[in-house]
């Protein structure tokens, strides 16, 4: 099995969420991954191209995005990328749907969507996403009952992501602004791998925005990261499963 070695552990988001891709078909050219321990091992495998038009036509025929779509004023034909993930966990199963639109004359914005599903269960929210001199901003949509909520706004300044929570049913009551910066309170290993553990699932809820929040964190791994993140997201709000950090750090080997 392939990992993510030392040399990638700096102190950012980004690594706690490189290492939990333990194998992906972007770095180690297979297409399944096994993610924590625990009760079972999360697992995805990546669609056919069959399997991804079929999750994309579902996607799009849901009533809760087409009014995030319409409220967004996206053109569901723009589609200019989509990555998708198959993934099991638990005794659970489902999908995960990534969609990317281009926006109606302006260049240096696109929307994105996410759309998670699991035995019946279905959670989507959107994004629009803005580029200018290397900073970029995300204003995350929400949607419950057919009504759309601006839930938060994404500032990432030098990489370093930070979220101002708005409104919404699935905001954090006790939301507070959240820099994408921290220290470990050990240089061990194992201490910045549970700090960092807990602090991006300490993130996730059920809104939208903590789930950009994640994928912002990501880097150049945005792709296959933004999956991940898409997962957790899901499991998290749908059946509020917790990973348990003490567990996933010891099975990487980062603690004894």
């Amino acid at each position: 099995m392939n990992k993510i070695l030392g040399k990638y552990w700096q102190m950012s988001i980004a690594v706690i969420l490189s290492i939990v891709i333990l194998v992906t078909p972007a770095i180690a050219g297979v297409s399944t991954a096994n993610i924590f321990s625990g009760k079972g091992a999360l697992h995805y495998t990546i669609p056919s191209k069959s399997e991804n038009n079929q999750l994309i036509q579902q996607a799009l025929n849901d009533e809760n995005v087409k009014v995030l779509l319409s409220e967004l004023s996206v053109n569901k034909q723009n589609v200019s990328n989509s990555v998708a993930a198959n993934w099991e966990y638990d005794g659970k199963q489902g999908r995960v749907l990534i969609l990317t639109f281009k926006a109606d004359k302006e260049p240096d914005k696109e929307v994105q969507l996410y759309y998670f599903e699991s035995q019946g269960k279905i959670k989507t929210g959107a994004g629009i996403i803005q580029s200018i001199n290397g900073k970029q901003k995300i204003e995350a949509y929400d949607v419950d009952k057919g009504k759309v909520y601006h839930a938060a706004t994404i500032d990432v300044v030098n990489k370093t992501p930070k979220i101002t929570w708005r409104e919404g049913p699935f905001v954090p009551s006790n939301a507070t602004e959240v820099q994408g910066e921290v220290t470990a309170s050990s240089s061990s290993s194992c201490s910045e791998c549970k700090t960092w553990c807990n602090y991006i699932l300490g993130t996730l809820n059920c809104s939208i925005g903590g789930l950009f929040f994640c994928a912002a964190a990501c880097g150049p791994a945005i792709g296959i990261c933004a999956v991940i993140c898409a997962i957790l997201w899901g499991l998290v709000c749908t059946y509020g499963t917790n990973v348990d950090c003490n567990s996933f750090c010891t099975y990487e080997g980062y603690c004894p």
